[in-house]
């Protein structure tokens, strides 16, 4: 951005270490003055390019409704029962494009399942269901 000599200059200036991630935060808005004219007089795509020149961590802001308009590999649409088609999120984790996301099962689907690890028979699910404890 050309903005470094400034930026040297604010530090002396106000005795911080923008080294620390501590001073750059309690700065931060002095500092973003110095570079909002910057920002200001170029794209996206060519802060992008820059930036990527750079070795600065950067990320254009979005808002959550903007992220979702996107698509991630970290949300992913799924088909839920009661509710339709839904983008959920999945482990930040990439192993081998599997994220872990599923729909989740219809309220009462596995019931059966639940009451058998807890050692119920057949037989006595199915009275529990007469009599209408469990749906």
């Amino acid at each position: 951005t050309g903005a470094a000599p400034r930026v040297l200059e604010l530090q002396r200036l106000v005795g911080a270490d923008f080294g620390t991630d501590g001073d750059r935060y309690r700065h931060r808005e002095s500092i973003a003055a110095l570079l909002e004219p910057w920002f200001a007089g170029h794209t996206l795509a060519q802060a992008a390019a820059a930036l990527d020149a750079s070795s600065v961590l950067w990320s254009p802001y979005r808002t959550f409704a903007e992220v979702l308009e996107h698509e991630h590999p970290l949300l992913q649409r799924i088909d839920q029962p009661g509710l339709g088609p839904y983008r959920v999120p999945g482990s930040p984790i990439d192993a081998g494009g599997d994220r872990g996301v599923r729909a989740a099962p219809r309220l009462g689907a596995d019931t059966n399942a639940v009451l058998e690890t807890l050692g119920l028979a057949e037989a006595d699910i199915a009275r529990l269901r007469t009599k209408g404890v469990v749906g």
